[in-house]
């Protein structure tokens, strides 16, 4: 444990200094820190492969190989930006930002409810709490506490920069306050989960457990779903996603439609996802 804090203190001194360089340059130190990453932590290396080859089974042996090495560049160059997000001058990232489908935020908050932006795990999904921050909206988001008491602490300080409330991810009591209230809150049930509240469902082929709170949720709080995912772009921009709403019926739940719109955005750029975890256990 006192080396895992060693690590995280180190590491966050290297960002620090990484930080002060122009953004190309950034770029450059991220990629070479993805590569040791992908020598570096064999373990996660053997995850994602096996992530990949799962669910981009139609893909030939050497495009998943490419596509491998390419996660582990994004994982690099995005920790450096979030941590620009985080403790330096976000207005670096903002500047690059390209909000799609703006106006289906736009016309979710003039109902003047909660609203609920179902979202996952890409190596891009801390940067659009600056923007949603800048442009005035109060947000919410369900977090994960992690092992490592020092890296919590960087996290927790970090997202608090641009997010006015973090919620336990089993603190849905004070989630529902909230959305009834009429916040905005951040919220990605991607993955692994096989708890009560869960729906197995095909992911790319692959029948896979899916958290499903999303639908008691939205019962009870008559709040509004819609998709928010990430990417940057070949530009260096990064294209911020909002989807129009998702409701439920009676043979297609919110989740099901969820986990469509998702395999199309991991599609567009397949090694931004968070390849590392083990979903499939």
């Amino acid at each position: 444990m006192v080396i895992r804090n060693a690590l995280v203190h180190g590491l966050k001194a290297i960002l620090r200094c990484i930080n002060l360089l122009p953004y190309s340059a950034q770029q450059k130190f991220g990629s070479a820190l993805g590569y040791l990453c992908y020598w570096g932590i064999p373990k996660r290396r053997r995850v994602a492969k096996s992530n990949i080859s799962i669910c981009l089974s139609d893909h030939t042996h050497k495009e998943q190989k490419q596509i491998l090495k390419a996660h582990f560049k994004s994982l690099g160059k995005n920790l450096i930006a979030m941590y620009t997000v985080w403790f330096g001058n976000a207005a670096k990232i903002e500047k690059k930002m390209l909000i799609t489908g703006e106006h289906y935020l736009t016309q979710a908050l003039d109902q003047k409810k909660g609203v609920v932006l179902l979202s996952a795990h890409f190596t891009t999904l801390e940067l659009p709490f600056c923007w949603l921050k800048r442009i005035g909206i109060n947000t919410g988001a369900m977090y994960r506490e992690q092992k490592n008491t020092s890296w919590n602490q960087v996290m927790h300080q970090g997202r608090s920069r641009h997010i006015n409330h973090l919620f336990r991810h089993i603190d849905i009591k004070s989630l529902v306050s909230a959305l009834k209230e009429g916040m905005v809150v951040w919220y990605a049930p991607d993955q692994h989960y096989a708890k009560k509240r869960s729906v197995t469902l095909p992911f790319f082929g692959q029948m896979t457990s899916f958290n499903s709170a999303i639908e008691n949720i939205q019962q009870v709080t008559n709040c509004i779903v819609l998709t928010q995912f990430s990417r940057q772009l070949p530009t260096g921009e990064y294209e911020i996603a909002f989807g129009p709403p998702l409701t439920a019926t009676l043979d297609n739940l919110i989740t099901t439609q969820y986990v469509k719109c998702l395999e199309s955005f991991i599609l567009k750029a397949p090694e931004q996802y968070y390849w590392v975890h083990k979903r499939f256990k």
